[in-house]
């Protein structure tokens, strides 16, 4: 559905890799969104709908909860093509 429920092998999984990266010396500085918002949010108007707003807010402050063994978080990867490419030219994705 693109938001409320939580993929447990998805967590798992990120939380075996943030502890390789830890075991390693590598301090992940991670990023919340790169281009992916789901499918079924993008159709409902991606992040011109006060939902999917809400939606990345909870997303954001679960994975912020889940894990803490991460430091550095971004946002947004790339928050200018996206302003421009996808809301005032209309020209991507």
């Amino acid at each position: 559905t693109g938001y409320g429920e939580v993929n447990p092998k998805g967590v798992e999984y990120y939380h075996k890799l943030f502890a390789e990266c830890h075991k390693r010396h590598v301090e992940p500085f991670v990023t919340l969104h790169h281009f992916d918002t789901p499918e079924v949010l993008h159709k409902d108007g991606d992040f011109l709908n006060r939902k999917t707003i809400d939606y990345f807010v909870d997303y954001a402050e679960y994975c912020f909860k889940e894990f803490p063994e991460v430091k550095y978080w971004t946002t947004f990867n790339e928050i200018g093509p996206i302003g421009d490419g996808q809301y005032l030219v209309g020209k991507f994705p």
